[in-house]
């Protein structure tokens, strides 16, 4: 284990102790990395301050009343995850959620990730997943980086049926699943 992880555990163990401290040194140590990573949404940069305040409360509630424990994820990646959510959320209210299709291929390939991920696997998936057609890409994106329902896809998308989507979604999954196998393993 790393002295960044050794860290970060020692961390999340002072958060679900109800440690203030801890929590003022999340708020401060993220806050100007959060604010720089999302500063390309013009439309909502007056409420970012407050998006990131209510992040901070809902991961300091997570940790205190859940009990949370990420167990390879760190608190900044869990950190940015809600604050990506409730832009969203806010963007959705404001009818400009078409404003995240502005992101980048990278950042949609982190929302398939999640917090027990290790480096390399992210690295697999990263490249595998550009590697997908864009059909597949963009679905998973929909659905993994935006966060939409089913029946959201399939109205966004113009699929045929609830169905569909779900199959569609199973084949593009087990076609990145089986390219992450060979070249790990060699094997389908």
């Amino acid at each position: 284990m790393s002295s960044i992880d050794n860290d970060d555990s020692k961390l999340q163990k002072r958060l679900r102790n109800d440690d203030k401290k801890a929590l003022e040194e999340v708020y401060l140590e993220n806050r100007n990395y959060v604010m720089k990573f999302f500063s390309d949404y013009k439309s909502i940069k007056t409420q970012l301050e407050d998006i990131y305040q209510d992040s901070i409360i809902d991961l300091y509630q997570n940790f205190v009343s859940r009990q949370l424990q990420l167990e390879r994820g760190n608190i900044r990646y869990y950190l940015l995850t809600i604050v990506k959510r409730k832009i969203y959320a806010t963007l959705k209210i404001q009818g400009r959620e078409s404003l995240l299709s502005q992101e980048s291929e990278q950042e949609a390939t982190y929302e398939i990730l999640d917090s027990e991920t290790t480096t390399k696997e992210k690295e697999l998936l990263s490249i595998h997943y550009k590697q997908l057609g864009q059909k597949c890409q963009q679905l998973l994106k929909l659905f993994y980086y935006r966060g939409l329902s089913i029946k959201e896809i399939k109205e966004a998308a113009n699929y045929k049926d609830d169905n569909t989507v779900k199959s569609s979604k199973s084949r593009c999954l087990k076609q990145l699943r089986t390219m992450i196998n060979q070249s790990q393993y060699g094997i389908e």
